[in-house]
């Protein structure tokens, strides 16, 4: 699957998200090596309830994450 691809497909299931910190605002995450290149679209929520089909729900301890203490994504 291409970036568009995985964009658009984010785009026609994001009304989907419950409990969205912003509803207006999703972001990327990219890793590339030489071997290998992905790229998610994520949207951040303020808890991991219902997630829709096709997408995957994950917390990001704040270990891991420089902007908040925790954070809870939702993304395909």
């Amino acid at each position: 699957m291409r970036v568009g691809e995985a964009k658009q497909l984010f785009e026609e299931k994001r009304n989907e998200i419950q409990s969205a910190v912003n509803p207006y605002e999703y972001k990327g995450l990219h890793f590339a090596n030489e071997v290998i290149f992905t790229y998610i679209y994520y949207m951040e929520v303020s808890a991991l309830g219902a997630i829709p089909d096709g997408m995957i729900g994950l917390t990001v301890p704040s270990s891991l994450n420089a902007d908040v203490n925790r954070m809870n994504i939702i993304f395909q």
